[in-house]
């Protein structure tokens, strides 16, 4: 009898070290991805493009002849996995006359590539900003960004001149503001 007491005995203690949990579980998703996460790099604030942006006529003469134009200006920040780019459009339509229409997308404008084996992850200000007016005298005119947390500081839009305008003169770039990008392998 006493035989069959240590059996059982042995028994329960090798059941027992059977179901203890491993101490080295394998690693969940989120603490993979967070340990992925290498490096946050700064994005300095820039003038985009250095020069302007010149959208073509599209329609009517090239004078706005003081009526606006309407203008509608945009900005995005554009983020793929191994660059960071910056694309601009301008609309500028005469508000009477015969419609002088100037309208274009900008090239994208380079701005940052992650060093070698790293990838864009995200970036820390909101990736879209937008302007309306309608334009009143021959003046560079300034405005702030309109998206609140955009990457956009400042446009500077030129609409109607003293002499042609579309596809001319009518122009516009924007002030960036300084913002981090966050990268990881990849």
């Amino acid at each position: 009898m006493r035989r069959l007491v240590i059996g059982i005995g042995l028994a329960a203690v090798l059941f027992g070290l059977s179901t203890i949990p491993a101490t080295a579980a394998p690693a969940s998703p989120a603490k993979s991805a967070a340990a992925a996460l290498l490096a946050s790099e700064s994005i300095p604030a820039r003038r985009i493009p250095v020069d302007w942006f010149t959208p073509p006529l599209i329609g009517g003469d090239r004078e706005f002849d003081g009526h606006g134009p309407r203008v509608f200006v945009t900005a995005d920040l554009i983020l793929a996995s191994r660059s960071l780019r910056v694309r601009l459009s301008m609309d500028a339509i005469e508000t009477t006359s015969d419609f002088t229409h100037a309208f274009g997308l900008s090239p994208d404008y380079l701005i940052y590539v992650p060093p070698t084996g790293q990838c864009i992850a995200s970036v820390s200000r909101t990736t879209h900003d937008e302007l309306t007016y309608t334009d009143t005298d021959h003046d560079v005119d300034n405005f702030p960004g309109q998206v609140v947390g955009s990457f956009v500081k400042s446009y500077s839009i030129v609409g109607d001149t003293s002499g042609d305008d579309a596809g001319v003169d009518t122009r516009f770039h924007i002030n960036t503001f300084s913002f981090t990008v966050t990268i990881r392998a990849c």
